[in-house]
């Protein structure tokens, strides 16, 4: 078990903390993973999710200052709606990226500036089919 634990971190879709001790590490799924997986899994692209939500905030900036009115306005379930909005982030300076410890969402919002939106757009155009 610890071979493969150790190969999904190689491939940055887990990181692995020895804290509890070295022969049962705490594993924390990493975004890669969702995108990794999800298509097949859930039939929902978080890349192609993540140029939706990302339009949407173009479009609407406001959107993104609280995670959960992005969510409600994308009308998913949770469990599709983080991995996209993790992709999001990305393209967000990290001074508006709203850090709280929590365990509903990557970040509690985003405050989209006029340099986000030129992210934003630049993600959209990488990543439309």
């Amino acid at each position: 078990m610890g071979v493969a634990l150790a190969e999904l971190e190689a491939e940055g879709l887990v990181t692995l903390s020895h804290v509890i001790g070295p022969h049962l590490p705490r594993v924390r799924t990493t975004v890669e993973l969702f995108v990794a997986c999800d298509a097949a899994i859930t039939g929902h692209d978080p890349v192609e999710d993540s140029v939706i939500l990302a339009r949407m905030l173009i479009a609407d900036p406001d959107l993104g200052g609280r995670a959960s009115d992005l969510e409600k306005a994308a009308g998913w379930e949770r469990r599709r709606f983080n991995p996209a909005f993790a992709l999001v982030i990305s393209n967000v300076a990290e001074g508006r990226v709203r850090s709280v410890i929590q365990n509903d969402y990557p970040s509690v919002g985003v405050l989209i500036a006029d340099e986000d939106v030129v992210q934003l757009r630049r993600y959209v155009q990488r990543h439309s089919a």
